[in-house]
């Protein structure tokens, strides 16, 4: 590779793009390109290029969550600042598109087979999970079944096992 002249005194080299497991296929990249927003740019108000391929930051979201990991901690060769891949997140989270994502993929199978898109009934799962003494006890809820001060985090899945709702609550 041959490096890249940015400055008088400065050589940067380009990074090597490694692939990860989290990475989007083509197939699933053809699915999730047409769910996000069309870019400011292609609008009739304008707006600046996007100066990042768009399936990159998709990516760096999916390895930020398949991974658990810090924003912080996003590997260099993605070539993309966390910060920015935080921004994309904040604002798509914001105006709901990856909520719209979350529907209309589960939405799909459901209409594969030939049921309502929907799910109409859901299986309903709550988990205990022991809260720390540092939280206040308005935030805490009390499982009498285990004796302990917890949180309750409850889950709804339709019949497939497709995520409806996930909420955490403290009473």
């Amino acid at each position: 590779m041959a490096p890249l002249q940015v400055a008088a005194r400065h050589l940067v080299m380009p990074l090597p793009r490694y692939r990860y497991l989290s990475d989007t296929g083509d197939l699933e990249w053809a699915l999730l390109e047409r769910l996000l927003p069309t870019p400011a740019c292609q609008t009739p108000k304008g707006g600046a290029p996007e100066k990042w391929p768009r399936r990159r930051v998709v990516d760096a979201i999916r390895y930020i969550t398949d991974n658990g990991t810090k924003w912080r901690a996003l590997p260099a060769d993605f070539g993309i600042p966390w910060r920015t891949v935080f921004g994309y997140f904040a604002r798509w989270a914001k105006v709901g598109v990856l909520r719209h994502i979350l529907d209309q993929l589960r939405r799909q199978p459901r209409l594969n087979r030939r049921r309502c898109p929907w799910p109409v009934r859901v299986i309903v799962d709550s988990q205990s999970v022991k809260g720390a003494e540092t939280l206040s006890k308005a935030t805490r809820g009390y499982d009498a079944n285990n004796y302990l001060g917890a949180s309750v985090m409850s889950r709804q899945a339709d019949q497939r096992w497709l995520m409806a709702v996930r909420r955490v609550c403290g009473r």
